[in-house]
């Protein structure tokens, strides 16, 4: 059954799911593999969950603790390209859409297009 309604614990089921499937895509999992490891059980991993699931909360409703600036953890990264930014968009929206009805699937599927959208063209891709 696919949630209807939009939390902090489903936020985080999403953000599990999606990174499940970040670490087998041979196309970007190596951004995330070189600075948290292959072991979404290490603490490295809890941490980045927990934040991402901060960031989602925050996006998505408007609420929660998050306070951070996701594009500047991008500038870090060597190698990031519009593929990059397509294959992340791909993943994430078949989570999304594996987890949530279709409304609130397409508000995920909204935020997460503008947020792609920004990064690319502030890091001039």
């Amino acid at each position: 059954m696919k949630y209807k309604e939009i939390n902090r614990s489903n936020i985080e089921v999403l953000v599990k799911d999606f990174y499940s499937r970040v670490l087998l895509d041979k196309s970007i999992s190596d951004f995330f593999i070189s600075n948290l490891g292959s072991d979404m059980k290490s603490d490295l991993w809890k941490n980045h969950i927990k934040t991402l699931s901060d960031f989602w909360y925050k996006i998505t409703l408007g609420e929660g603790s998050y306070r951070g600036n996701p594009f500047a953890e991008h500038l870090k990264l060597e190698g990031l390209k519009v593929q990059s930014f397509q294959s992340w968009l791909f993943l994430f929206f078949l989570s999304v859409d594996s987890i949530y009805s279709k409304d609130i699937a397409l508000l995920f599927k909204e935020k997460s297009t503008m947020i792609a959208g920004n990064f690319m063209k502030n890091l001039g891709l």
